[in-house]
């Protein structure tokens, strides 16, 4: 990290918003809900390259594969098929790891299931809180 960036160098976030919101909203979700969409954008925008190339590096540094084998509270894993962040394969792996987890992918979902399907996610989450 430092000024050799290019996210730095080229104007923070918002070279690259335009992508990274691509990756967390689905293109029909984005086309059916622009003012949502936009607010996604400016969050991303007003984020700090600094902050957020720090937490790439460290998403993509973490291997957390051992660690997640341990885990045995009840666990409810939601995915978006198209996610380009966290691809529903690496779902998958994360529900075989954890012994007992349920998994749900949402159809048509990218990455913020939660805004795009929330009339689909609070009441899966909802639910699965009031079984533990």
């Amino acid at each position: 990290m430092g000024r050799a960036d290019p996210c730095l160098d080229a104007g923070g976030l918002a070279a690259i918003s335009e992508t990274v919101v691509g990756r967390f909203l689905g293109a029909q979700f984005r086309a059916d809900h622009p003012d949502v969409a936009r607010r996604i954008t400016d969050m991303v925008e007003a984020t700090p390259a600094a902050g957020y190339i720090a937490t790439c590096a460290a998403l993509r540094d973490a291997d957390l594969r051992d660690v997640v084998s341990r885990i045995r509270a009840p666990s409810l894993i939601i995915a978006g098929e198209l996610d380009q962040s966290a691809p529903a394969r690496q779902s998958q792996e994360l529900h075989i790891a954890i012994d007992g987890s349920e998994l749900i992918v949402l159809p048509g979902a990218a990455h913020l299931t939660n805004v795009e399907q929330s009339e689909k996610f609070t009441p899966l989450v909802s639910t699965f809180l009031r079984g533990l």
